[in-house]
Parts: structure tokens; sequence; C-alpha cells
């Protein structure tokens, strides 16, 4: 009887784990983000060829602030190189506190907003159940398929900058 608990344990535990975990590497959605009222929309196709960082966040999230401004210096800093940083901001009322947000900070990434489904869809969480934890990095290689993602609750975040270099590194080698 054990045996079987433990079983039906180690079944349910793979299940949870499998649905959690985003399949990598994955084609990324063919899909345009809405950009805020006067930008240009996000259309995510348009970055076949370089390497592409896709930041979902939050508006009211401290962390995914900073973690902005830090993509911010390092798009900057690849200035040159096939590397682009987009952001999409997944609050529900994202396009509307959008503009002041992009005022406030003077990012001047491309930064769009995602609906719930679209969140879902990029992030591949097919589960209901799953949350989406902010700040959220895909990273897409040049033929346009999402190599690496990594939710906000990673450890990848603990080192966000030398990871994301690392990351940005190993896929314009490639």
């Amino acid at each position: 009887m054990r045996r079987i608990a433990f079983i039906l344990l180690c079944a349910s535990v793979s299940v949870w784990v499998c649905a959690a975990a985003p399949k990598t590497p994955r084609p990324l959605p063919n899909m345009t983000i809405p950009a805020p009222l006067g930008a240009k929309p996000i259309k995510l196709s348009s970055y076949a060829g370089k390497v592409l960082l896709i930041a979902v966040f939050s508006t009211e999230c401290e962390t995914c602030i900073q973690t902005l401004q830090l993509l911010e210096r390092m798009q900057k800093e690849f200035k040159g190189k096939d590397v682009q940083v987009v952001g999409a901001a997944a609050d529900p009322a994202a396009v509307s506190i959008l503009p002041p947000f992009i005022d406030r900070y003077r990012f001047t990434i491309p930064l769009g907003y995602l609906t719930e489904a679209d969140a879902r869809r990029l992030t591949d969480l097919t589960n209901p159940a799953d949350r989406l934890k902010v700040p959220a990095f895909l990273f897409v290689d040049k033929k346009g398929n999402v190599r690496f993602q990594y939710p906000g609750d990673d450890d990848f975040f603990d080192q966000t900058e030398m990871n994301t270099r690392g990351v940005i590194l190993g896929l314009l080698g490639q």
C-alpha cells in the first residue's frame, strides 16, 4: 500500500512540474504586442535574425522596474550587435498605466502590454492554475525559438545582470 501511495505521489509531482515548466526550446508565438497610443506595436517576428529578450513585467513591481532599468542599460551596451530587448506589461490595467509609467522612468526600449491570455500564450502557461511570476524573461535565438525562460521566482534573478549577459552572449555565439 505504501508503495502505491509513493508511486501516485511521484506521478502527481512530475505532472505538476511538467505543467509549471514551459517547454524550451519552442517556437516563439507569432504575436504582436500592442503598444501605448501613438507607439508602434511590437511585432515579435520583426526581430528574426536577432537575439531577442522579452521581459514580461508588472508596472507595480519594484523589482520589475529595477530589472527594466538594467535591461535599458544592457540594450545600450549591446547597440550595434544583433540584440533587442522588449518589455510587455502584464498587469490588468496596463493599457492605461503604461504611458505614464514609460514617461516617469524614461524607458526607450520598446514596451507594450499583454492581456492575460496573450501573456499565458507567450510564456507557454497552459495550466489555468499556474500563475505568471514577474519579471519573467524569455530569451529567443536568432532563428525565432524561445531557448530559455525564467519566471520571476527563479534563481536566475539572484544575479540578473551576470546571468542575462551570459545568456545573450551565448546566443550571439551560435
